[in-house]
């Protein structure tokens, strides 16, 4: 009766991509959530990359340097992250999708931007993980939004790798103001002593992997990271669908609509 009921709203109101407005409506089967030209023009992290924050760099050959090179960032020794990686660049219509996913409810341009980057990433997977833990939204967030984006991303990995996932283990503590239109030391700033583990004994020697919508400059996965290992984890993985990073092209993308 359901499906009955979604074709004949299809027919009556032909779906729309979401990003673009192009009708979508099709004879048999489910719309997908946005457009084919919208998914083309979705810039996909493609390259080599920083092994441990996963910023795109100018040349493989930092990479053929030597197994331990890092960026300059993590050289310094900015990230208790051991991976982390994004698929999409935070912009055009992969940045509008997760605005409207993130801040208007619409669930399936979440699962499916989610299917697309884990589809694409799942066969060349670097992380050996043991666990995924969404990164946790603070209270009001989550009563304001009814639903933690994170989650969406982590699920869907969960269910494709048949890693288990947990909602408890690591929760804020408290609210602080948002990291939109901060800098790297202001964000680290911001967020430090945001998050808690709740069961230590459930996290020690665990290989987590983190999950999220956006990365910017790693400091809410960093802290988590920070959080996790001192209670034990073995090792911590990042997973976005996007990263506000500046790509070697020269793509230029903004950090402060996030």
């Amino acid at each position: 009766m359901f499906s009955l009921a979604r074709q004949f709203l299809n027919l009556v109101l032909p779906a729309k991509c979401p990003i673009c407005h192009l009708d979508l409506s099709t004879e048999k089967g489910e719309p997908p959530p946005f457009c084919g030209l919208c998914s083309q023009n979705m810039i996909k992290i493609l390259g080599p990359c920083c092994p441990t924050c996963g910023r795109p760099l100018p040349s493989g050959e930092l990479l053929d340097a030597g197994p331990g090179f890092r960026c300059g960032d993590c050289r310094l020794g900015h990230t208790h992250l051991d991976g982390a990686r994004a698929f999409f660049y935070f912009a055009g219509p992969t940045r509008d999708a997760i605005h409207l996913f993130k801040y208007h409810g619409f669930w399936r341009l979440g699962r499916g931007l989610a299917a697309l980057a884990i589809g694409n990433q799942i066969k060349e997977w670097p992380y050996d993980a043991s666990l995924i833990l969404p990164v946790p939204l603070d209270s009001f967030r989550l009563r304001k939004r009814g639903f933690n984006q994170a989650v969406v991303l982590g699920r869907s990995f969960s269910e494709v790798k048949g890693i288990p996932m947990a909602l408890d283990l690591i929760v804020r503590t408290k609210r602080v103001p948002p990291q939109v239109g901060l800098r790297g030391k202001e964000r680290l700033k911001n967020i430090r002593g945001c998050f808690k583990v709740t069961h230590p004994e459930k996290i020690e020697g665990q290989k987590v992997l983190l999950s999220d919508d956006v990365v910017t400059t790693g400091a809410t996965a960093n802290e988590c990271a920070r959080i996790l290992k001192k209670s034990g984890a073995d090792r911590v993985y990042l997973f976005a669908l996007a990263g506000t990073f500046q790509s070697p092209a020269g793509i230029g993308l903004g950090k402060d609509s996030l």
